[in-house]
């Protein structure tokens, strides 16, 4: 908590300040909710109050971290299943231990310092028992949390569900299994169940916090606005790796244990080699024993990949919105929301059809949506009962869009409007819930993000977020006034924009 909440004037103030800590089991949860409603002093002693107040929820924010550090020490509370069941590819095709350590810029490397690249000869069963992998693995035995995977552990500290979690609980049965026969040294058999590959930067869109790696489309308005240079712009516009027959030939001849296969981009659902390879898959009869996985923006919706989708053993399909209407469209350019809600819809409609045992929203909470993610929650688990609820992921970088650069009178309004949020749908979440885990987590990583937004003033970064949107703004003839109105007054010297 911070001390934002000061600010507000007395007669607006309702306050709900809730605390939470979320560890894996055994559980050790304590919550403790101060209520402080319709106060209306108007003498100095309310600051004087709030004050202690303030000092006294600080002192149980401390005994909170203490208790955590503590629980670190032991290999439950570190371990994760993925080193020993997973590999994953970004969009250059570097492995990296998953999704989530790229962030971290510690690639797995040999011991002279080279990168794996999956679609070099050898590389991903070279890159499975590297030294780099068996420290991660002998780390996490051993109680300690391994450098790449510190984003998990920053997500569990502030209440949040994390990967890793979520990650252990899906694949329990091989994890006890490889526990088994891994080795001193940290090596492990290598049996691949899951796969994640980052096809490349091919992306109908322009999301504000990507950067090229994740889309061609931001190429040039990167060298127009971060000076990116001609070689690098190059390195970024060749990143074609997934487009040669050897990587698919060498991946296939890997995917005997293969169970669980996750596609991402760029934009998978416009990438034409990720179809030939299920058409492979089929072919080859190992399509009847694979899940797959996507995320998607599903601004499009290829009726050949949904036919092909039929003769695998189940679909999952992961979509990123991250508003309503006008903020999706400013966030996630040129995206057209009519279209997106008419995919769903399909999608929400003939789940069995198209083997979809899963159908799941992602938003990518930061100081553009922080405001309409509360609507967004409320259209995404009304309009479609039969999704599973809307999973809220931080941003961290690029820093500047963080929840933390927003000023500490608007932190202030939006802890009070998220508590507020919580607190009123939480009962009704736990009854709409396909089972209370689902709720849990969804009520946990809402309160992550008050936390989060609370827990560092990064406000010295804000110049930077004015003059990134003005510049993307200019850039796309857009207006954060106007398609963020609760950001407005950041901007007072908006113009609407030009056609």
């Amino acid at each position: 908590m911070d001390r934002a909440f000061l600010f507000l004037p007395i007669n607006r103030l309702r306050v709900y300040i809730t605390m939470n800590s979320h560890y894996d089991s055994p559980m050790l949860k304590s919550k403790i909710r101060y209520v402080l409603m319709d106060l209306r002093y108007k003498s100095k002693r309310s600051e004087v109050f709030f004050y202690f107040v303030y000092l006294f929820i600080d002192f149980f924010r401390k005994i909170k971290k203490h208790l955590m550090r503590a629980k670190v020490s032991h290999p439950q509370n570190t371990i994760c299943a993925l080193p020993w069941t997973h590999f994953y590819a970004n969009e250059f095709g570097q492995n990296f231990p998953c999704c989530i350590s790229p962030d971290t810029r510690l690639p797995n490397m040999n011991s002279l310092g080279q990168k794996f690249f999956v679609y070099e000869p050898g590389h991903i069963e070279k890159a499975w028992n590297s030294g780099y992998m068996k420290d991660i693995r002998k780390k996490m035995l051993n109680g300690k949390q391994p450098a790449p995977c510190e984003k998990c552990y920053k997500m569990e500290e502030l209440g949040g569900i994390s990967h890793r979690q979520q990650s252990n609980e899906k694949w329990q049965g091989h994890l006890t299994q490889a526990l088994k026969t891994t080795q001193p040294d940290g090596s492990a058999p290598f049996k691949i169940y899951s796969a994640d590959i980052r096809l490349g930067n091919l992306c109908n869109l322009k999301c504000r916090m990507c950067s090229p790696v994740s889309s061609k489309g931001l190429i040039n308005e990167w060298k127009r606005i971060h000076g990116m240079p001609e070689f690098e712009a190059k390195k970024f516009a060749d990143l074609d790796w997934f487009e040669k027959p050897q990587f698919w030939e060498m991946f296939l001849k890997y995917s005997d244990d293969l169970q669980s296969l996750h596609f991402a981009g760029g934009e998978p659902f416009v990438i034409e080699q990720h179809f030939t390879f299920l058409r492979r898959l089929v072919e080859s009869s190992k399509s009847h024993r694979i899940s797959l996985t996507y995320n998607t923006n599903l601004t499009v919706l290829p009726e050949e990949l949904l036919t092909l989708w039929q003769s695998f053993k189940s679909v999952q399909v992961m979509i990123s919105v991250d508003g309503l209407e006008q903020v999706n469209h400013y966030i996630r350019y040129p995206s057209n929301w009519s279209k997106i809600q008419h995919n769903i819809q399909h999608l929400h409609d003939n789940l069995q059809k198209y083997r979809i045992e899963y159908l799941g929203f992602n938003i990518t909470v930061q100081a553009y949506n922080v405001f309409d993610t509360m609507k967004l929650i409320d259209f995404l688990t009304t309009q479609y009962p039969h999704a599973h609820f809307p999973n809220l992921s931080l941003l961290f970088g690029p820093e500047e869009l963080s929840l933390q650069v927003l000023p500490e009178a608007m932190k202030a309004e939006l802890t009070l409007l998220w508590n507020l949020f919580i607190e009123e749908r939480k009962a009704a979440w736990v009854k709409k819930a396909r089972q209370p885990s689902e709720a849990q987590t969804l009520i946990h990583n809402a309160q992550a993000i008050v936390e989060f937004m609370n827990k560092k003033d990064r406000s010295d970064l804000l110049p930077h977020f004015k003059m990134r949107t003005k510049a993307y703004d200019a850039s796309r003839h857009q207006s954060c006034a106007n398609a963020v109105p609760e950001l407005a007054s950041l901007f007072p010297d908006s113009r609407p924009p030009t056609p």
